[in-house]
């Protein structure tokens, strides 16, 4: 993602749990419509309903064109996902960039009491 332009901070169970148990990464990118080309010089499978997700500021996912893994991505849109991505932090001896425990817990315990209602 980096090397093509693309901001981007990796969320979700990985960081939660630091390992690696599916095949799925959860990332929040600051990018648009107009960057869907970045996307498939990384690699990514990008759709028609990715572009129209890009364009609406949704969520979308990406597939890996040469592994088994994708890419759960939402478009940073909110104070709170810009806010995340200023936060983020490079993981040592590679260049990840993940969010603090603190901030995915907060964000998922958002997004649940969001979803109930």
């Amino acid at each position: 993602m980096e090397r093509n332009g693309i901001e981007y901070e990796i969320i979700g169970g990985i960081v939660v749990s630091g390992e690696y148990k599916t095949r799925d990464v959860d990332m929040i990118l600051l990018m648009d419509e107009g960057d869907a080309e970045a996307l498939r010089r990384a690699r990514f499978s990008v759709r028609a309903e990715d572009i129209r997700a890009l364009r609406e500021k949704s969520h979308f996912t990406i597939f890996d064109e040469i592994s088994e893994y994708y890419v759960d991505a939402k478009v940073a849109n909110t104070e709170s996902d810009m806010l995340t991505l200023e936060r983020r932090r490079s993981v040592v001896a590679i260049s990840l960039f993940m969010s603090h425990l603190q901030r995915t817990l907060l964000r998922t315990n958002c997004f649940l009491a969001v979803s109930k209602t």
